[in-house]
């Protein structure tokens, strides 16, 4: 198994957090973070280490090799996030505002109000963050 250091280096680089909407709106809001990445070693690393599934991407016409893809939701990616966090530096904001929310309520009526604003609250937060870094990096 590879070492937290590693993976959260590789998720710094490689990694996105992202809040979105499920079937119900802003009562379904999930957390999801991923991998993407050409080396197919590396998406089962993060399962090995943390769950989640593993599956290839459908490559694009003009893709030279293909993609695969780690993801996982929920409780869980905040579980992975607090495991990475540590070690996390260019991601570190974006997963300090993941954490804040409680994602672990099921179905669309047993979501407290509070906790709906919460969502949606660090769901705009982390898109602005991470609309911040793509256009810096792009």
């Amino acid at each position: 198994m590879a070492s937290l250091e590693y993976l959260a280096g590789y998720f710094d680089g490689e990694g996105c957090v992202c809040v979105s909407a499920g079937s119900h709106g802003a009562k379904s809001l999930y957390l999801l973070i991923t991998i993407q990445t050409g080396d197919p070693e590396i998406v089962q690393l993060f399962a090995e280490q943390f769950g989640g599934t593993c599956k290839a991407i459908a490559n694009k016409p003009n893709a030279s090799r293909q993609q695969y893809r780690w993801a996982i939701y929920g409780v869980k990616a905040q579980n992975a996030l607090r495991q990475l966090l540590p070690f996390l530096i260019g991601k570190r904001e974006v997963a300090e505002l993941a954490l804040i929310p409680v994602f672990g309520f099921r179905g669309k009526s047993c979501v407290p109000k509070e906790e709906v604003e919460r969502r949606n609250n660090v769901a705009s937060k982390i898109s602005t963050i991470n609309q911040r870094v793509t256009i810096a990096t792009a």
